[in-house]
């Protein structure tokens, strides 16, 4: 099997009885193509990057990393609904905590259902255990409330204030575990 081909179900970043979050397949790209074509307005209002381009999403298909590189499709049933990325912060000393940056976008049909609470702490709760990141941070736009009002019922903090765009960065800490 190729890379990108197909995932088995343990390659799954979340389950629950409404929803799933996996890592997009080749078989995934043609529907994914079609949501962001629909949505391609809203993203581009809120400055999320994501390919419209069918050769370009089967690129970054083809080389996801697992440790945070990685683009994941949101499901409810067999029906996509949107998708969350998870990618480490590059360019940091490998002895320092690992920092990833997430970003998300719902199909316009499918918001306001608590689809984006839920797959965000899936992932955060993905990326600080078995990836092992110690901060997850988010970029979202001053106007994109319903965003913010996502990240911070999650627990994260506005931390940043981009001084040219006025955009937010919002960063969530992993808890400490307590010692035994």
């Amino acid at each position: 099997m190729a890379k990108g081909d197909t995932y088995p179900a343990e390659a799954e970043v979340y389950r629950s009885d409404r929803l799933t979050i996996r890592p997009l397949t080749a078989a995934d790209a043609q529907a994914y193509v079609e949501h962001t074509h629909a949505n391609k307005q809203d993203l581009d209002a809120v400055d999320i990057y994501v390919p419209t381009d069918l050769n370009d999403v089967l690129t970054k298909i083809k080389y996801a990393s697992p440790e945070g590189g990685e683009d994941y499709g949101i499901w409810e049933g067999e029906q996509l609904v949107g998708g969350i990325d998870l990618f480490s912060e590059v360019n940091r000393d490998p002895q320092e905590p690992k920092i990833a940056w997430i970003a998300y976008w719902i199909d316009k049909a499918h918001r306001g259902k608590g689809i984006a609470k839920e797959v965000v702490r899936g992932v955060v709760d993905h990326a600080f255990g078995p990836l092992g990141f110690a901060t997850i941070k988010a970029g979202v736009k001053s106007h994109n409330v319903a965003s913010q009002k996502t990240l911070e019922a999650i627990g994260f903090i506005h931390t940043n204030t981009h001084p040219k765009t006025g955009s937010f960065t919002y960063t969530l800490e992993k808890p400490e575990t307590p010692a035994v």
